[in-house]
């Protein structure tokens, strides 16, 4: 029941967020957000019916001539999605809140880029196989509670480790 409850939640979450400003590019969905230099976009999600286990989220993408840069992940953006690995770019500065929640195949090593100032709301909760978190940024502005999970306040620099529960490595192991 929580599982459902947390898909129509994100779901919700992505029609509220669509926009008249989107369009699909390959096989993710986007909305943009600065329609005038600097040309951003934020990404939405997967585009209809398409699928893959190893996200690369682009650096940059082109849209009717505009090269736009991708500096945003929606909420919910692939809540409960089957995605195995994951790739950020560095343009991003913006996770939203249960953008990759409950991703259970989600595992590895995660990357955050430097430019990341805000993790939203549970925008990792349930993905407790990553087992290595390496956060970039020196100066966060945001970071939200329960955004990594188990973990209520990890540390904003270096390498961070998770045990196989989601949960804080205590030990000192770190990766």
């Amino acid at each position: 029941m929580r599982k459902i409850t947390i898909f129509l939640v994100a779901l919700l979450m992505i029609f509220v967020q669509t926009s008249v400003f989107a369009f699909v590019d390959g096989n993710l969905n986007y909305r943009i957000t600065s329609n005038s230099a600097p040309y951003t976009v934020s990404v939405s999600g997967f585009a209809p019916g398409a699928q893959c286990q190893a996200l690369v989220i682009p650096q940059s993408v082109t849209f009717e001539g505009i090269t736009y840069s991708v500096t945003a992940i929606d909420a919910a953006a692939f809540a409960v999605s089957d995605i195995t690995s994951l790739t950020l770019p560095s343009s991003l500065t913006e996770i939203g809140s249960m953008a990759f929640t409950h991703c259970h195949g989600l595992s590895g090593t995660l990357v955050i880029p430097e430019n990341v100032t805000t993790i939203g709301y549970h925008a990792f909760a349930g993905c407790s196989h990553i087992d290595t978190l390496i956060y970039l940024a020196a100066n966060a502005e945001i970071l939200e509670n329960s955004g990594w999970g188990g973990w209520e306040n990890p540390d904003t620099t270096g390498h961070h480790g998770w045990n196989g529960w989601g949960e804080q490595d205590t030990t000192g192991h770190h990766g």
